[in-house]
């Protein structure tokens, strides 16, 4: 019984150091690696393609377009998944590459167009809200 119960614990403390050890052997990406961001300007729509690094998403909720100090709305082409985050509870992610698109008011030639998001990656490690100007 003695012999079992050591090999039970040992058994278990490798288990877990061999969990850790991968949680521990992930690369976590840079900022620019984990989510690029692309651009497409057609006639009267603007698309913002976002190209993710495995294991990366994007919190939804966290999408951001305002041009000046107005936010728009946009449509969503991707697949949106439900998590339970530590923080802030069940939340709606962006899981892997997806793309957003708005339609451009007239006027809108001199004005600053900006993009803001936030994402994680693998619930290990969440960066920054990012905001980024985009140049038409």
């Amino acid at each position: 019984m003695y012999l079992i119960k050591k090999l039970l614990i040992l058994l278990m403390t490798f288990s877990f150091y061999i969990s850790s050890t991968e949680l521990l052997n992930k690369q976590i990406p840079s900022t620019d690696e984990a989510i690029k961001i692309f651009i497409e300007n057609e006639e009267d729509r603007l698309i913002v393609n976002f190209e993710m690094f495995e294991g990366v998403y994007v919190y939804k909720n966290k999408i951001k377009i305002y041009i000046g100090t107005i936010d728009y709305s946009f449509n969503l082409n991707g697949s949106i998944l439900y998590i339970k985050d530590e923080f802030l509870g069940y939340q709606p992610i962006l899981p892997k590459d997806f793309s957003i698109s708005i339609k451009m008011p007239d006027n809108v030639l001199n004005e600053n167009i900006y993009l803001e998001y936030q994402g994680c990656f693998d619930k290990i490690y969440c960066y920054k809200k990012e905001v980024k100007k985009i140049i038409l």
